[in-house]
């Protein structure tokens, strides 16, 4: 019941126009785009909230700045952004402490990058391109971090001929799956799920049945 004689068209408030725009956006990136992103933050939200309690409860004395991680925000600053990307690609473990699969590792990566540019505005941020040096040290952490991955076994499994080769699979990265928009970013989780669920090989069944 309405009181004071009010329709429902008094009761009704405009959405912003700013909200609006930020519905239509999201309705735009595919569901598995928008799922891989916040699957990426929650491992970092995750990390950094376990190694700030580690270094609270333990009364570890050192500089702030280089002591807790910070929150991902439009406010975080290169040098920031630079320093615990490091420290996360090294630390970061799923949630029964076993090593995250190099791909894995590099999609969470994505993801972090696709939510600082997409959700937080940064679009001054690139840490995947080779010309950015104030991310150098990132990339140069991460490369070590997914060779010594693949050198322990850890997310390779070989139960067919593979379809292309690990360096034909680089160049993908480093030229299809550029990450600086939706497209190039769907681009790359497609191409994961492919690779980890085999769908190559349930599209060559399929052809051989036709």
């Amino acid at each position: 019941l309405l009181s004071d004689n009010r329709t429902p068209k008094d009761n009704y408030e405009p959405v912003p126009d700013n909200r609006k725009r930020m519905i239509i956006q999201d309705n735009l990136i595919p569901y598995n785009t928008r799922r891989a992103t916040a699957w990426g933050i929650r491992a970092w939200d995750e990390w950094a909230r376990n190694r700030n309690k580690y270094f609270m409860e333990n009364n570890a004395e050192c500089c702030e700045s280089t002591l807790y991680v910070p929150v991902l925000s439009h406010e975080i600053t290169h040098n920031e952004l630079n320093f615990w990307l490091c420290h996360f690609v090294e630390e970061v473990r799923r949630r029964d402490g076993s090593f995250y699969p190099p791909n894995s590792l590099r999609l969470l990566c994505c993801s972090i990058l696709r939510y600082l540019r997409e959700t937080c505005k940064r679009l001054d941020i690139d840490f995947f391109n080779e010309y950015n040096m104030e991310y150098a040290a990132f990339r140069t952490t991460l490369d070590r971090r997914l060779r010594k991955l693949k050198q322990q076994g850890i997310g390779i499994v070989r139960k067919q001929a593979e379809p292309y080769s690990e360096e034909e699979e680089e160049k993908l990265w480093q030229i299809v799956f550029k990450l600086r928009d939706a497209r190039s970013y769907s681009y790359a989780v497609y191409f994961y799920l492919c690779k980890v669920f085999g769908v190559h090989a349930a599209a060559e069944r399929s052809e051989e049945h036709t």
